[in-house]
C-alpha cells in the first residue's frame, strides 16, 4: 500500500509540473471601467478573449474615446471594436465555430446607458426587438453573454423603463429578434446578471418590504421555470444578489448576507435537477483564513462549470480568491500563481478575480501595479487540472499571505 501511495504522489508531481509550463499573469494593458467598475468586461467560455475598454484614437470620430476591445489570451494581440459614438464598455464576448466572436456592450451616452449587441468585430451593429441593425437600444444594460459552438445561447440584462429583466435568445451567432424575454416577475428592478449558453439565468429583484434585493433563477427557455432563491440558507436574512452561472447551467453564484447589517459571504449554488420544484444545494464561501470575529467578506463573481468560484476574500482590502469545486475555503489567487512559479514582482496585489472560462484554467479581473502603478486589468492560466496541481504542491502552503 505504501508502495503505491508514493508512485501516486510522483505521478501527481510529474503532470503537475508538465501543467505549470504555460501558467502565467499578463497585464491587459490599457484597460479602463468604462462600462463595467472591474476593468474586465467578460471573458469568452473557452479563455480565448477578454473583454475591456481602453482610452484610444478613433479616426472616424477624430477625438479620443473609451472604446471596446478584446484582449486575445494566447497571443496577447488587442483587437478594438468599432463604435457609434460616446464611451462604448464591453459587457460579455462569446466565441463560436462558425464565426468571429461576438460581444455584448454598454455605450454611455450622456447620463443614459444603451445596451447592444456586436456581431462579430465589424461595424457597430446593435440590435434591439423590433429594430433590425439600429445603433442604440433602449435605456438599459446588457449584462452578459454565453454560446455553445453552434453559435446558440443567450444574452441577458435589464431595461430601465419597465424595470423588466430581458433576455436575447442567439442561433448561429445572430439575435433572434422575436425570442425576447422581457419580463417583470418580482417587485422593484428586475435584472439578469448571468446566463448560461442553455438558457439558466440568474439575477435580483428588490423586494419592497423590507427594501432589499433578493436572488432569483429562471429558465429563458419558459420563463414560468423560475424560483426565488432562499438565501437564508447561507446567511441568516435572505438578502443578497445572483452574479453568475456557469456555461453549462449547472452551478449559480453570488453573494448573501449572514446578518442585517453590511456583512456578506459569497455562495455557490448547485442548481437542483428538479428546478424550479426547489433550490438545491447551496454552499457558504468563506472568505480567507475565516474568523467569524473579523467581519470579513467575500463575494461571487463568476463560475467555472465544475463549481469553481471567483470572487473576492476581504479583511483589511480585497483580495482576488478562487473556491476550488466542492470546497467552502477561499485561495488567494497571489499565493498561488507564486506557488506556481509566477513571477508577481510586477503586482503589488491582486483584488478581483471577475471573470473564468469554463474549464476554470484562464482567470482575468482587477488589481494593483507594483511600484505605485495603479489599477489595471490582469489576466492569469493556471495549470490542468487546478485541483491536482493544488494538491501536488501542498495545499497548506497557499493558506498564507505574503505581504
Amino acid at each position: 500500500m505504501m508502495k503505491k501511495l508514493l508512485l501516486g504522489a510522483a505521478a501527481v508531481a510529474m503532470l503537475s509540473t508538465a501543467a505549470m509550463a504555460s501558467v502565467m499573469i499578463a497585464e491587459i494593458p490599457g484597460a479602463t471601467t468604462v462600462g463595467t467598475p472591474y476593468r474586465v468586461g467578460g471573458m469568452s467560455a473557452d479563455g480565448a478573449y477578454v473583454g475591456f475598454s481602453r482610452n484610444r484614437w478613433v479616426p472616424s470620430h477624430n477625438n479620443y474615446f473609451d472604446g471596446g476591445s478584446l484582449y486575445e489570451v494566447a497571443t496577447g494581440n488587442i483587437i478594438d471594436l468599432d463604435f457609434v459614438s460616446g464611451s462604448v464598455g464591453v459587457r460579455g464576448v462569446a466565441t463560436w465555430s462558425g464565426g468571429a466572436p461576438v460581444t455584448v456592450t454598454v455605450e454611455e451616452a450622456g447620463s443614459t446607458d444603451l445596451g447592444g449587441y456586436r456581431e462579430g468585430l465589424g461595424g457597430a451593429r446593435l440590435r434591439h426587438s423590433g429594430a433590425t441593425n439600429t445603433h442604440h437600444t433602449q435605456p438599459g444594460n446588457w449584462n452578459t453573454i454565453s454560446l455553445n459552438a453552434d453559435g446558440d445561447g443567450w444574452i441577458v440584462g435589464t431595461r430601465y423603463a419597465a424595470n423588466n429583466f430581458l433576455g436575447w435568445q442567439v442561433t448561429g451567432g445572430v439575435v433572434n429578434d422575436t425570442a425576447v424575454a422581457d419580463a417583470h416577475v418580482y417587485p422593484g428592478n428586475n435584472v439578469l446578471n448571468g446566463v448560461s449558453h442553455t438558457g439558466m439565468a440568474i439575477g435580483n429583484w428588490r423586494s419592497t418590504d423590507p427594501s432589499w434585493d433578493k436572488a432569483f433563477v429562471v429558465d429563458l427557455n419558459d420563463i414560468a421555470n423560475r424560483r426565488a432563491l432562499d438565501l437564508s440558507q447561507v446567511g441568516n436574512v435572505n438578502r443578497g444578489q445572483g452574479n453568475a452561472v456557469s456555461d453549462n447551467g449547472l452551478f449559480a453564484g453570488g453573494y448573501a448576507f449572514v446578518d442585517d447589517a453590511n456583512s456578506l459571504n459569497g455562495f455557490r449554488l448547485e442548481i437542483a435537477s428538479d428546478f424550479p420544484a426547489q433550490d438545491g444545494t447551496y454552499t457558504r464561501l468563506l472568505p480567507y483564513g475565516y474568523d467569524p470575529n473579523l467581519g470579513q467578506q467575500s463575494n461571487v463573481f463568476d463560475m467555472a462549470d465544475d463549481g469553481m468560484a471567483v470572487g473576492s476574500s476581504f479583511t483589511t482590502r480585497q483580495d482576488a480568491a478562487v473556491w476550488l469545486a466542492g470546497s467552502d475555503q477561499a485561495i488567494l489567487l497571489y499565493d498561488w500563481l507564486v506557488d506556481l512559479g509566477v513571477d508577481m514582482s510586477g503586482w503589488d496585489s491582486l483584488n478581483r478575480a471577475v471573470s473564468v472560462s469554463a474549464d476554470g484554467l484562464t482567470i482575468a479581473g482587477l488589481g494593483t501595479l507594483a511600484g505605485g502603478g495603479g489599477a489595471a486589468a490582469f489576466v492569469a492560466v493556471v495549470p490542468e487540472p487546478a485541483t491536482l496541481s493544488f494538491l501536488a504542491l501542498g495545499g497548506l502552503a497557499l493558506l498564507r499571505r505574503r505581504r
